[in-house]
């Protein structure tokens, strides 16, 4: 357990500011109110639902973070109970279990209540690890209910059958765990493969002589402007360019994407190298000084009209649902749109088809002088 601190120490004796000097004053001074107790409590009871956890991906989804919480509470009373048991057998282990389980539930409803800004499944992802912990808890107070007044040979055969199953259930699992992971693809392998064809483009044009800011010879900063898919392929084009020899970094505000040493100094650049994602291209080739040099559209015609009908469409549902403010970010925020909590049980799966196509929008890299006008992406 302790190795597994010693990097944010690290970090924390010889970064700054750090993860820890961030979350504190994230936490500390957070930039909207938290959901606050009620709806914290409301959260942890929707994640304390077993059949949830047993019928339910834990992908990307609102829905893990909305629903009933009636059967979780349900389920707590149940634990509650099992508790009891616990106690009245004196159960030394399981009591102590318990008192873990009491502790972990009192710190994730106060976790949870302190959640600001967009609500997304990720924040609670553990909470479903605790339902699994207490179902452990609760099937052993009912295995010590089972045995209370059984013989000793009774007894046996329990565990014998008990040991047999719960073996049975790990080998089980453990296979079909293997099963998976043995076809696990490249999360949004489309992004890879273009990512591939913008950075051979972006080396073969920063590669000649004539390039802005003198190629090889230069100091990059390399930016990007992705509201689609969280800016993932910014840092593989860095990386990418870092690797064909070419002296890059990044502004600070994206140092946690990179690592600290890839920092640079927009002063000391030669240029800059953006890599822009959707409709920020047409303004960023109406620039002025500005060239570009690698671009990447595999969409047919047919793909590029059933975009434009589904921004609209949700468009139009936005302002008749009298969520206008949203509608610019359909092109500057996606991920804001889909993870608002006034965004309708009915509009989020039209989003998420939103979400999904936009990995294929155009992407293009821009090669610009170290100054740009002001509003332009970088």
């Amino acid at each position: 357990m302790g190795a597994l601190w010693l990097p944010p120490i690290i970090d924390l004796r010889h970064n700054s500011p750090n993860n820890v000097s961030q979350l504190w004053r994230a936490l500390g001074h957070p930039n909207a109110p938290p959901i606050g107790v009620r709806r914290g409590v409301t959260l942890l009871l929707v994640h304390l639902n077993p059949w949830r956890l047993a019928t339910h991906r834990l992908g990307y989804s609102n829905n893990l973070v909305t629903g009933s919480a009636s059967v979780g509470t349900l389920f707590l009373a149940v634990w509650v109970a099992s508790v009891l048991v616990a106690w009245r057998a004196q159960h030394e282990a399981l009591l102590r279990l318990d008192a873990v389980l009491g502790a972990a539930l009192v710190l994730a409803a106060v976790s949870m209540s302190r959640i600001f800004g967009a609500l997304s499944y990720y924040l609670v992802l553990w909470g479903w690890g605790l339902t699994a912990v207490m179902l452990v808890a609760v099937g052993w107070s009912l295995g010590i209910v089972l045995n209370r007044r059984a013989n000793p040979d009774v007894r046996h055969t329990r565990l014998a059958i008990g040991t047999a199953l719960l073996t049975s259930a790990t080998v089980l699992f453990a296979a079909l765990f293997t099963i998976e992971a043995s076809r696990a693809e490249v999360n949004q392998a489309q992004l890879s493969h273009v990512l591939g064809e913008l950075s051979a483009s972006t080396v073969a044009a920063l590669s000649r002589g004539s390039a802005i800011g003198g190629g090889r010879r230069g100091r990059y900063l390399v930016t990007w402007s992705d509201p689609f898919t969280l800016g993932v392929q910014g840092p593989g084009l860095l990386l990418e360019l870092e690797r064909h020899g070419f002296d890059v970094g990044t502004t600070p505000p994206l140092r946690s994407q990179v690592g600290a040493h890839r920092v640079l100094s927009p002063q000391v650049a030669a240029g800059r190298i953006i890599l822009v994602k959707g409709p920020e291209i047409v303004r960023m080739r109406a620039t002025p000084g500005v060239q570009e040099v690698a671009y990447v559209d595999h969409r047919t015609r047919r793909q590029q009209s059933a975009y434009a009908r589904l921004h609209d469409h949700i468009a139009d549902e936005l302002r008749q649902a009298r969520l206008g403010s949203l509608v610019p970010d359909l092109d500057q925020n996606l991920w804001g749109v889909a993870l608002a909590p006034r965004l309708s049980k009915v509009m989020f799966p039209q989003v998420l088809r939103m979400m999904n196509a936009s990995n294929d929008l155009p992407t293009a890299v821009f090669v610009a002088p170290p100054s740009l006008p002001p509003g332009l992406p970088g």
